[in-house]
């Protein structure tokens, strides 16, 4: 048997050049869907880490976070639906924190110290609920104005 020769297509580099297109296209459209996958996933796990701070300079970083996430973030109709949500598990955190408190309290369990700390992170649930509640009308503006 002969050495096999070697099958070359001559594909001009001009021919390519829509494929690449195409690919950076959808690549670029998933790498976006990915952003906002994480940006949405950041403020999930911000929310939910705000009440189990006692430091201040934490709480408030933890919320400058939360901010510049949600500005990241689009008012797209799926948006809406996660603000919604968001708005909606603020509440019941609040509710839980509150719940807690008021045990401690009935069972002798909160001084002074622990009731001053545990107000200051009901109130930085209570900011963050406000913020969340604000984008919420907003993103809701938007959409029904067609986003301008």
């Amino acid at each position: 048997m002969g050495a096999a020769t070697p099958l070359v297509i001559a594909w001009p580099v001009w021919n390519f050049f829509p494929v690449f297109l195409l690919w950076f296209e959808v690549w670029g459209a998933r790498m976006d869907a990915t952003s906002v996958w994480l940006h949405n996933i950041n403020i999930d796990r911000t929310l939910n880490r705000l009440g189990t701070y006692v430091d201040p300079r934490k709480r408030a970083t933890l919320l400058k976070f939360l901010i510049e996430e949600e500005d990241q973030l689009g008012a797209e109709p799926d948006q809406l639906d996660r603000a919604a949500r968001r708005a909606h598990e603020g509440k019941a955190r609040i509710n839980r924190t509150l719940a807690i408190v008021e045990g401690l309290i009935d069972s002798g369990l909160m001084d002074l110290e622990r009731f001053s700390k545990a107000m200051e992170v009901l109130s930085t649930l209570r900011d963050s609920q406000t913020l969340i509640e604000e984008r919420h009308k907003r993103i809701s503006s938007e959409c029904l104005n067609g986003g301008k």
